[in-house]
């Protein structure tokens, strides 16, 4: 669609546009996804492919990435990111475009943030093709379409409003995603433990904790002894380190929560770190050198 030099706003819902020409008439930066304009009252957000946002079902709600961010710093309340959730005291009306591969960009129409919600956080990787590497926070505005929207949206991810849900069974963990040394410790783990032990049930899990956020994986648990397991590639300290932060914040989002949780290692740990896995109650295992593996459980004080 051709937009004409006018004042006023023109531009029916389900239309396509010229971008450099909706910025000419209109103002706003050409290139964000968040683009305020100094020339008009508007705000123009562009929707782009990510992996929180859409239309959440058919109730008129649509999630909406913040930006920023990109150097790994988490996203906060500034510039274009302000300026979206003070639409209301600003006088500013929101307009949403879609710009998805392959497609021109079109307008989808006017919205406004929620009230009692405007905005959630959720945790991606800083890395793409890194995803169990360091984690940044990003903004998911809320956003209530004003008018019908005119074509389909992609569909956002569903939101757990409240408490966590399980689901554990193959290929449910995030070992695949590992490195190959953890692959390797974790099958040799787990057939270790289908040997030794009757009626150990190993399954990864995924764990979807409340909010627009990514699921969790947890590498093993065993549903018959209520066991959580994580493995890491290495037995450095740092590893150790975000193993246990990796077992505690599982842990907290299950339910029931799980009665033990081992630390897989592929060799013992430092003699302080056994110390500080046995005071949070979890039990460090490596193998033995003769396909099992050695267990070394918190001492019974009573």
């Amino acid at each position: 669609m051709t937009i004409q030099a006018q004042d006023e706003w023109d531009i029916p819902t389900g239309s396509t546009i010229d971008r450099p020409a909706l910025h000419k008439q209109y103002g706003g930066r050409i290139h964000a996804r968040i683009s305020p304009s100094r020339r008009s009252n508007n705000v123009f957000l562009f929707l782009t492919p990510s992996p929180f946002d859409g239309s959440v079902g058919s109730t008129g709600l649509v999630q909406f990435s913040g930006e920023g961010g990109t150097n790994g710093a988490d996203q906060t309340l500034t510039r274009g990111n302000k300026t979206l959730h003070q639409h209301r005291a600003e006088g500013r009306t929101l307009r949403l475009f879609t710009e998805l591969p392959g497609q021109p960009t079109r307008y989808v129409g006017r919205a406004h943030l929620d009230e009692s919600e405007p905005f959630t956080r959720a945790d991606i990787p800083v890395d793409p093709v890194a995803p169990n590497g360091e984690h940044r926070r990003v903004l998911i505005f809320r956003l209530w379409l004003l008018d019908p929207a005119p074509h389909a949206l992609p569909l956002a991810p569903p939101h757990t409003a409240q408490g966590a849900t399980t689901e554990c069974g193959p290929g449910q963990g995030h070992a695949q995603t590992a490195g190959q040394a953890a692959l390797d410790l974790l099958r040799d783990y787990q057939m270790h433990l289908v040997g030794a032990a009757k009626g150990f049930r190993p399954a990864g899990c995924r764990i979807q904790p409340p909010g627009a956020v990514p699921a969790l994986y947890a590498d093993l648990y065993d549903a018959t002894h209520r066991e959580l397991i994580a493995v890491r590639q290495s037995a450095s300290r740092q590893a150790v380190a975000s193993g246990i932060g990796e077992l505690a914040h599982l842990a907290s989002l299950m339910d029931p929560r799980p009665a033990h949780s081992t630390l897989v290692l592929p060799g013992a740990p430092y003699p302080e770190q056994i110390d500080l896995l046995h005071r949070l109650g979890i039990t460090p295992a490596w193998p033995d050198g003769s396909g099992a593996f050695t267990h070394l459980p918190a001492p019974n004080t009573d």
